[in-house]
């Protein structure tokens, strides 16, 4: 099994707290079939750069590629 996170944003807000959103963008081809937009999903290899801001965003961000996710009916 392969680890992964979805990327949020946090913040801190004086009026409301703790405040954080899911990051998306425009669907890759795995989920674009099904949707417009997706979660971002962040590879392990990648968890350590992404907490640490050493490498930019754009450089981490990317669609989930073709074949990478299996599709089946809810049961």
């Amino acid at each position: 099994m392969a680890f992964f996170f979805f990327v949020r944003v946090c913040r801190a807000d004086a009026n409301v707290g703790e405040a954080s959103s899911m990051l998306t963008f425009e669907s890759g081809p795995a989920i674009a079939p099904y949707h417009p937009r997706q979660i971002v999903r962040m590879p392990r290899a990648h968890w350590a750069d992404w907490r640490s801001y050493s490498v930019p965003a754009p450089e981490l961000i990317h669609p989930t590629p073709a074949g990478t996710l299996t599709v089946a009916p809810a049961r």
